[in-house]
This record gives structure tokens, C-alpha cells and sequence, in this order.
């Protein structure tokens, strides 16, 4: 009988991060592991697996208060450790950086192994976001706390190689990308979306993520805005909420485009401009019948969505980022270097990184945006384009695939459990 593993996380929020922990908890599962699913606080986008539960270590829900979360902080480790020993685990993984310090700081009491899953470039996160103190401190608390971890997971080259930069301890970093079900995800792309059919009628553009200052939305809302004055009639999907949800309806509206927005409950039609959707059950199935998927964020680790799209083949434009979109859609380049230019990359297109400041009025492109909209063009323009993208992205997958992943954490797992 093989031991118990914990997954522990923030919450289970809308997010790649969540997405790939489920993931991973089938995954552990199927290698004939019991699993444990861990959750500082309440919060639920993702339909949980009917063979799994969540213990939650607080009753404090995702949207509640920063300082509230900060109060509750202290006792999330000992009720880790309490929970640990109680269910004889010896090994937990914890996804995002707050669960990752309540891994870490339970050690003491359980004296668990543990391993923290990196999802997302440290140093562009901490220092792009948010108030500078509470970033300072963040990235502080990176530098002084991951170290005691047994080891660190990277879900991507340009994650490993920030986590050197701070200083973190080279021979604990392994590299292991993202599992994801090809076949899973294929499948849940041919299946009905309803009422939304209609809105293919016309090519659609669609971006998935959520509405947040690191995604950068305004950008792509300001490039749809701008090629729709001579291609009327293309549509702009966007999947996700988020904390700037009222950000992005307010500036689309104020360009003039007509906003549909599933929090109105109006009924569905295919007149509008832009359709925010929010968080759908299944968005492989938009994803597959859209022209062009658009990722204009400001930085990245993996992007699921982007590896996403290319299992399902619909091409992908994406802001080179720290870090993520240059190593997935042109892995062969220098995954240091930044393009200044369209880069008709091989697996995708990727535009220089624009500003992370929200625009004023009066608005206008900035040189990032209008390469955008240039990329835009040339995929729903161009079907030798557009073909060679859809046809070059199973090619890319491969990498990414369960069967391919799945030996990377089973060795991982066999070395640490000393099984």
C-alpha cells in the first residue's frame, strides 16, 4: 500500500494553478497514492471530482479582507501539522505562495516532507503587483522561507531559472512542467456550448484568464476596438472574472463597443461587440470554435491556457512575458530574449510586452497594441497563416502530456518516500 500525499492551496479560485492541482491529485491517485486535498479558505470555481474532498483549514472565504486572512495566518500551520499527523501524511505539496509558507512553517510540528509547486515568475508577480510594501514582503518572506523546503517544483524553465536569480538553492529546483489530458481536454472541446453557438456566426477572438492587472485585457479590448473598425464583424469573447471586473466593462463601454455581461442575466444574442462570460464550466469548448486565442499579460509562468488552445489547435498571440509564452510557442529561442517586434513564432505569434499601466482617455495604441492588432489581422486574415498554426500545434503538446509527466513525479515521489 503506497503512503498518503497532501495537496494543500490558497483556495480553489478560478486559476491555472487550481486547475493543475486537481490534475495532480488524480494523477497521484491513479499511481495508487491516497490524496489529500488541502484549502487555507473557502472559495470554489472548479467542480471537485466526485472521488475527491476538500478539507478546508479555515472558514475564511477567498474574497474575504486581506488583513482578515492575515489574522487567521499564525494558526493555519498548526492546524496543517495537526491535520498531517492525524491522517499519518508525510509528504505535502502546496500550490501558490501563501499555502507554500503553511507548509513550510508546519514542518516544525509535523516534521513532514514537503515540495512547493512554483507557478509564476517571483520577481515580475511581487514587483508588478500591488501595494511595494506588501510586495517587498512577499518576496522576502520567498527568499527567506522556500529554501526550507524539501524540494521546489518549476512548471517551466524561465520560472527555474528566476528562483536561482533570488538566490534560492540550485540542487533542491527541479523542472516538471504542467500534466495535462489531451484526450480529457479534446473531448470537452467538441461538446455543445447552447445558447452561445450563435455568437460563431461571426469569427470570434478570445482571451481566458482572470480580470486582473496581470493579464493586461485592456490591451487586446483596445486592439478588438481598434481592427473593428475594419472588420465589423469580429467578436471578442473573454472567460474569467476577477477583481477588475468593473475596470473592464466600464473601459469597453466608454470605446463605444457593445457589451454583453453574464452577470446582467440578459438574454443571449450575437449583436454585441464583446461578451463577458465569466468563469464556464467548460471553456475548452469556446476555445475550440474561436479563430484566435489572445494572452496580452504582463507575466506569466506556464500559461495553461496558452498549452490549452495548442492541444486544441486554436492559434495562439501572446505578449513575450516573463515568463512562459517564448518558451512554449518558440522553445528552440533563447528563452532570455525579448522580441520588439511581431515574431511569427513556430508555434504561435508573440508581441513585445506592453506597459502594466491602465489607460486614460484619451485613449490611443500604444506600439505593443498596434502590433496587436497586426497579429489579430493576419490570423483571421491570413489562412495559410492561420492553417499552419492549427496544423504545427499537436507537434508541441507532446512535452505536456500526462503519460509524459506522470514518470517525472512518480520517480520524484519514489526517491523522496524511499519506496
Amino acid at each position: 500500500m503506497k503512503q498518503s500525499i497532501a495537496i494543500l492551496i490558497t483556495n480553489f479560485e478560478g486559476g491555472g494553478a487550481q486547475k493543475i492541482a486537481i490534475t495532480q491529485a488524480q494523477m497521484f491517485q491513479d499511481l495508487g497514492y491516497t490524496v489529500h486535498i488541502i484549502a487555507l479558505e473557502h472559495q470554489d470555481s472548479y467542480i471537485m471530482p466526485d472521488n475527491f474532498s476538500i478539507h478546508f483549514l479555515s472558514d475564511i472565504k477567498g474574497q474575504s479582507s486581506k488583513f482578515k486572512k492575515l489574522l487567521q495566518f499564525p494558526l493555519l500551520p498548526f492546524k496543517l501539522a495537526q491535520y498531517l499527523k492525524q491522517n499519518q501524511i508525510h509528504l505535502c505539496i502546496s500550490h501558490l505562495e501563501r499555502a507554500d509558507f503553511v507548509n513550510i512553517l508546519a514542518k516544525p510540528f509535523s516534521h513532514h516532507l514537503s515540495i512547493g509547486v512554483i507557478h509564476s515568475h517571483l520577481t515580475s508577480n511581487y514587483t508588478q503587483e500591488g501595494v511595494f510594501f506588501r510586495s517587498t514582503i512577499y518576496l522576502g518572506l520567498v527568499k527567506l522561507l522556500e529554501r526550507f523546503h524539501t524540494r521546489i517544483i518549476a512548471v517551466s524553465r524561465g520560472i527555474e531559472a528566476n528562483l536561482i536569480q533570488l538566490g534560492l538553492p540550485k540542487d533542491k529546483i527541479q523542472v516538471i512542467l504542467n500534466p495535462f489530458d489531451i484526450d480529457g481536454i479534446r473531448a470537452l472541446a467538441h461538446q455543445d456550448i447552447g445558447e452561445y453557438a450563435s455568437l460563431y456566426q461571426n469569427p470570434v477572438c478570445i482571451s481566458t484568464g482572470r480580470l486582473s492587472r496581470q493579464k493586461g485585457f485592456w490591451h487586446s479590448i483596445l486592439a478588438f476596438h481598434s481592427l473593428k473598425k475594419t472588420h465589423p464583424n469580429i467578436r471578442y469573447i473573454i472567460l474569467g472574472d476577477g477583481p477588475l471586473r468593473e475596470y473592464h466593462l466600464n473601459f469597453a463601454r466608454s470605446l463605444g463597443l457593445k457589451v454583453y455581461t453574464v452577470w446582467d442575466n440578459q438574454d443571449i444574442k450575437d449583436n454585441y461587440d464583446i461578451y463577458f462570460l465569466g468563469f464556464q464550466k467548460n471553456p475548452f469548448a469556446f476555445i475550440a470554435q474561436a479563430k484566435v486565442l489572445i494572452l496580452p499579460s504582463h507575466y506569466e509562468g506556464l500559461p495553461n491556457v496558452l498549452v490549452e488552445s495548442l492541444i486544441i489547435g486554436t492559434p495562439v498571440i501572446a505578449s513575450d512575458s516573463d515568463s512562459g509564452p517564448r518558451e512554449l510557442l518558440a522553445p528552440s529561442s533563447d528563452i532570455t530574449v525579448k522580441t520588439s517586434i511581431i515574431e511569427q513564432a513556430e508555434y504561435g505569434i508573440l508581441i513585445p510586452l506592453d506597459h502594466n499601466t491602465l489607460p486614460e482617455k484619451p485613449y490611443s495604441l500604444s506600439q505593443s497594441e498596434q502590433y496587436l492588432v497586426s497579429a489579430m489581422e493576419l490570423i483571421l486574415c491570413n489562412d495559410e497563416i492561420y492553417n499552419s498554426y492549427h496544423q504545427k500545434s499537436s507537434l508541441r503538446i507532446q512535452d505536456f502530456a500526462q503519460k509524459t509527466i506522470t514518470p517525472q513525479w512518480e520517480n520524484l515521489l519514489k526517491d523522496l518516500l524511499h519506496e
